[in-house]
């Protein structure tokens, strides 16, 4: 029997406490995990890994990257590349208008900071299921 193929993750978050510890989880849960400090280096590491034929199963974007480009302007670049990848944003803003509408901007899902390792969890079993 062959070993399973563990599921690709990248997280973009310009918050170095949020990539370690979200990082941390998603590596327990199971998952290869790629980190970026924000949407132009996430655009290039996908770009990249597709190339090598290592894509991500899964990417998370913060919403808000302070100086640089946040998940709004890197999902559209995402959707030219691969229109069929789950992107989940991630924020603290609960109540912007990307949360609530988040499919109509492109993303697959939302993650509202502070979130618990089990809504990490079953967002990205959800999210990765369509194999």
């Amino acid at each position: 029997m062959g070993e399973e193929k563990k599921k690709r993750v990248l997280l973009m978050d310009d918050d170095e406490f949020i990539r370690d510890v979200v990082s941390d989880q998603i590596s327990f849960l199971g998952y290869e995990i790629e980190l970026a400090e924000d949407g132009r280096e996430a655009i290039e590491l996908y770009k990249k890994r597709k190339e090598e034929g290592k894509s991500f199963d899964l990417i998370i974007m913060d919403l808000t990257i302070k100086g640089g480009m946040g998940g709004e302007e890197a999902i559209a670049e995402i959707r030219k590349l691969d229109k069929d990848l789950p992107v989940v944003v991630s924020t603290g803003y609960s109540d912007d208008d990307i949360v609530r509408n988040y499919k109509s901007y492109g993303f697959s899902g939302v993650l509202t900071k502070p979130f618990k390792m089990d809504e990490l969890k079953k967002l990205i079993e959800e999210l990765t299921e369509r194999d």
